[in-house]
């Protein structure tokens, strides 16, 4: 694994959808960094892997907020963009209005 050399090279705001994208980033080995103070006081990072495997469900970020390296090679078609690093936000504690519920079938 590289060094990774400190510095922000780029920055976005996600759409609502949660949506953002990086134009024009050269050849290289980067991380995406979500500013922490942004989210909610009431909501944290979720770092679950749901399905390994399925790299468009499951979270990329740690709980601190930063993601796997990424590798972009712009002379190789399928390393020039990678859409698929996402996470998902979740509550830390559940308001006490909150009450269990199931979903079954009949």
């Amino acid at each position: 694994m590289g060094q990774i050399i400190p510095g922000i090279i780029a920055k976005d705001t996600t759409d609502i959808n949660g949506k953002y994208l990086f134009e024009g980033i050269s050849t290289g080995n980067y991380v995406v960094k979500i500013k922490y103070s942004t989210i909610p006081t009431s909501m944290e990072l979720s770092t679950k892997v749901i399905n390994p495997g399925e790299d468009m469900i499951n979270s990329d970020f740690n709980h601190l907020g930063i993601s796997k390296i990424i590798s972009i090679d712009t002379s190789v078609h399928e390393l020039i963009e990678n859409l698929n690093i996402d996470a998902g936000l979740k509550l830390k504690i559940c308001p006490e209005f909150c009450i269990p519920i199931s979903f079954k079938k009949l």
